[in-house]
């Protein structure tokens, strides 16, 4: 079970759908709203964390590899192709060069955007254990 479908069992427990029996005060306004409430906790909640983590995501990266593109290609001019491993990684000898540092901050800000996946469930966590 991941940590979204944990966080809406957990609301669902909240509102206590399963006891057929409450039906007085706030119950009877929750059963009466029932159907509403549990098409946000299945379907709409869900939809609306990953459009607002999406949309942030999308923005960050599109900038972020850009500026990671035209980097790389000022370490390639300025420094040649071998500033590079084959994997692609900057070597050891060119990190400490002012274009290596402007590459590799570059690259630690592409790396932490595409780490939002990770961020999203850490809230859903969070949310939990609050």
């Amino acid at each position: 079970m991941n940590t979204i479908q944990k966080f809406q069992d957990l609301l669902k427990r909240l509102f206590q759908f399963e006891t057929s029996d409450l039906d007085f005060g706030i119950y009877r306004i929750l059963n009466y709203k029932r159907k509403q409430i549990e098409k946000f906790i299945q379907e709409d909640l869900k939809n609306k964390v990953e459009s607002a983590f999406a949309k942030h995501k999308d923005e960050r990266l599109t900038n972020i590899n850009q500026r990671f593109e035209d980097a790389k290609q000022k370490v390639i001019q300025g420094l040649g192709i071998q500033a590079f491993t084959l994997t692609g990684e900057l070597k050891e000898e060119f990190k400490d060069t002012p274009l290596g540092r402007d590459f590799l901050s570059i690259k630690a800000q592409k790396d932490e955007a595409e780490t939002i996946d990770e961020i999203k469930l850490q809230v859903f966590n969070d949310l939990y254990n609050f």
